[in-house]
């Protein structure tokens, strides 16, 4: 804000410090928090910055004022983002009434005119920023051209993302794939009932909520190993069951795994038994919780 709004703050003249809350000579209310606060959290994915020493943009500029900083993992909301009791599903499932999603999964086919068949997979593409994520989206889409699939690409509303990337797309008989530009925020809860296993790009901010929140619907997150979020995750074992998530650490592993998951796709029973280990796991903020009262107690020991 230009300086011009410190009259209105009502402080006293002199209260506040220029190195510690104005920011390209404009008054900053977030870097004046971040100074004047107790202990100040970001997300986990910046804990490999251990140093503000040498700020590389706008938001490493500001945290460098922050006197006690802590990185915390986020959490998904599982209150939210719930099956169980969401109003805008066509009816809400869970693992005791998991034979409702695929009545969802017909319904939301219908009313958004995809052409899906709702017994094969759907492998959901979930973008936020496409000009930021672009390319990875078109190297991950080349990456699985040969893998029989169901593809939902659904990506913000920037000028031409969807034609651009619909040229970038080879046609072929093996892959079904529809693209969807800014739907509703609701189409969230329908995105993840109608996937089977859904993949988010890396963005500007680096958040990993949406595999966080997805996971309670029953779509199984394909993961790189390099996002924050994976070690939230365990792996899927196909010999075993166990695990609820597909992991994988370059494109060529990317594509091993979505072809291991058509396998087990194709035995329902082991295939539902992963749904239910992704939608009876937690990775909520109840799991952050404790982190959060241990940054609090040290903060406020600090005020005795």
């Amino acid at each position: 804000f230009d300086k011009s709004i410190l009259e209105k703050t009502l402080l006293p003249k002199g209260f506040l410090e220029p190195e510690k809350c104005f920011y390209k000579n404009k008054l900053s209310f977030l870097k004046t928090g971040m100074a004047f606060s107790d202990a100040v959290t970001i997300p986990s994915t910046f804990k490999k910055i251990k140093s503000f020493s040498k700020p590389k943009d706008d938001f490493e500029h500001i945290v460098a004022v922050a006197k006690n900083l802590y990185d915390l993992p986020f959490g998904g909301d599982h209150n939210l983002w719930n099956p169980a009791n969401n109003s805008s599903l066509f009816k809400p499932y869970s693992i005791e009434k998991y034979e409702r999603r695929k009545a969802n999964r017909e319904t939301i086919l219908e009313n958004k005119r995809i052409n899906f068949s709702s017994e094969q997979m759907i492998l959901g593409i979930l973008c936020e920023n496409i000009r930021y994520q672009f390319k990875e989206v078109v190297n991950v889409l080349k990456a699985i051209k040969d893998i029989p699939l169901q593809v939902l690409l659904v990506a913000d509303e920037s000028p031409n993302s969807i034609p651009a990337l619909k040229n970038q797309i080879a046609k072929n008989d093996r892959q079904t794939i529809h693209t969807l530009a800014d739907p509703e925020d609701q189409f969230r809860h329908a995105f993840y009932t109608l996937c089977d296993m859904f993949y988010t790009p890396v963005s500007e901010d680096q958040l990993d909520i949406h595999y966080l929140n997805g996971i309670h619907y029953g779509t199984i997150p394909l993961v790189s190993k390099d996002r924050e979020c994976s070690h939230a995750f365990e792996g899927i074992k196909p010999k075993s069951g166990g695990g609820e998530a597909l992991i994988f650490t370059d494109e060529k592993e990317l594509v091993k795994k979505i072809e291991e998951a058509l396998e087990l796709y194709k035995e329902t029973e082991k295939w539902q038994s992963l749904v239910f280990n992704a939608m009876r796991t937690d990775v909520s903020w109840n799991n952050v919780i404790p982190q959060v009262t241990k940054i609090y107690e040290k903060a406020f020991s600090r005020l005795k």
